[in-house]
């Protein structure tokens, strides 16, 4: 089986996603992952052929999970510095991005404004994303909700997400976006007001999870109330390979 399409745009940000794209990228990540046990058969490189540009600052750090996501799946990653590009285009952005498109099969550019990044997807005439591969990139998000669906016995639609949001308004907030297109109950806290369709949703009652959206990867941003140590400990490191599952997911079905 073939992964289906999800529209580049929709990748830019959960608000232009729809339950269809979130249901096609969980199912994609999730036949990803178990291609890589070797549930698959051998030789299945879904991005063999692709050649995928990188434009990011030297700094930033995202360029070995990306060359990685695509290279583990066929592909070839080519990392352009973001600064360098955009010097030498000047006011030829368009030239500049024609170029690219008869390059690469899709951009995905990390560290430009947002008017470049509308730019080069205007003129380049391949499928641009913006900054999917960073760590604070909404799509990230991903990896959180398969790992929630791997971990429960019932489905997402049956189940609660509390967000802890640190400021962020509930009509922003890409993580109660995404819980809801997933038709999950989602409570958003940090002394934000419920919206009207959490009003009938109880405070008390006890959520499947809890997502602090402040902390960083690397912490216990996922739990799950009543867990073990050891039970929590599996959650994070499911999290950890299935984020990485779903930024391939996410370039597949990008660039079909």
């Amino acid at each position: 089986m073939n992964p289906s399409t999800v529209p580049h745009r929709h990748l830019w940000s959960p608000e232009r996603l729809t339950a269809y794209d979130l249901q096609l990228l969980l199912n994609t990540a999730a036949m990803l992952k178990r291609a890589g046990a070797g549930q698959r058969a051998d030789g299945w490189a879904p991005l063999r052929g692709r050649h995928v540009a990188l434009l990011c600052s030297g700094g930033s750090g995202v360029a070995p999970a990306f060359e990685r996501a695509v290279t583990e799946l066929g592909g070839t990653a080519s990392l352009l510095n973001a600064d360098e590009w955009r010097a030498r285009a000047g006011d030829r952005i368009p030239e500049a991005a024609r170029l690219l498109g008869r390059l690469y099969d899709a951009i995905d550019c990390c560290d430009l404004p947002a008017e470049i990044i509308e730019q080069i997807e205007t003129h380049s005439g391949v499928p641009v994303f913006n900054g999917l591969g960073k760590s604070d990139h909404p799509m990230a998000l991903l990896g959180e909700f398969l790992t929630m669906r791997e971990a429960m016995d019932k489905p997402l639609h049956l189940s609660r997400l509390d967000v802890t949001a640190h400021g962020l308004s509930q009509a922003v907030h890409p993580a109660v976006a995404m819980a809801r297109l997933a038709g999950m109950q989602v409570l958003l806290r940090d002394g934000v007001q419920p919206g009207p369709d959490d009003a009938a949703q109880p405070d008390s009652a006890e959520p499947d999870f809890i997502l602090d959206t402040g902390l960083t990867s690397s912490a216990n941003r996922l739990t799950q109330p009543r867990a073990t140590a050891l039970q929590q400990a599996e959650i994070n490191g499911r999290l950890a390979v299935n984020r990485q599952c779903t930024l391939q997911a996410a370039i597949v079905c990008g660039l079909q």
